[in-house]
């Protein structure tokens, strides 16, 4: 007969997340080892928490995919979580109005980690909001669907992987 044998996962670095197992027994931030039977395959995975990213494991596996090990003998594995890099602000945020529902936003792209930026719009009188996301390594964008003379303000972010940026200066002109 094979004896049981434990797992155990250390969660480490500067950011956080949390480690769960298949077959259930590992839910790291509560519990983070379990016994397991002898010879069973566990395969853990890590989802990371806002603001963070997941760097890999270390000990009995490496990578960052799904750690799968065989419990033939006590185990350990550590989780690597860091703080996600807060991608740079835009800035030199300037708006336009170009038609009776378009509005052109042009900005400086100031961060080199970014998966996209977002530009708000607000309109004044009704008092409405809309949110465009922009491609990342963009430095302008046409925002269309907007109503014919209004005044609309703006900002734009830059966001990235659980995190984003300051917001950049606030602009506004309106629809022709």
């Amino acid at each position: 007969k094979t004896l049981p044998a434990t797992l155990t996962v250390i969660k480490a670095g500067s950011g956080s997340g949390t480690v769960t197992s298949t077959p259930l027994g590992v839910i790291c931030g509560a519990t983070c080892s379990a016994e397991f039977p002898g010879g069973s395959i566990v395969t853990l995975a890590a989802a990371i928490a806002t603001g963070s990213q997941f760097t890999g494991w270390s000990g009995t596996c490496v990578g960052t995919g799904a750690c799968t090990v065989t419990m033939s003998q006590a185990q350990s594995v550590t989780a690597n979580f860091i703080l996600a890099p807060k991608p740079a602000a835009p800035s030199n945020l300037t708006i336009s109005g170009i038609s009776t529902s378009q509005i052109f936003a042009k900005y400086q792209d100031n961060s080199d980690n970014e998966t996209k930026f977002r530009l708000t719009l607000e309109q004044s009188g009704p008092r409405q909001t809309f949110n465009f996301d922009i491609p990342a390594n963009t430095n302008s964008y046409v925002a269309g669907g907007l109503n014919r003379n209004k005044s609309y303000c703006g900002r734009v972010v830059a966001l990235a992987t659980n995190t984003m940026s300051d917001v950049s200066n606030r602009d506004c002109d309106a629809t022709k």
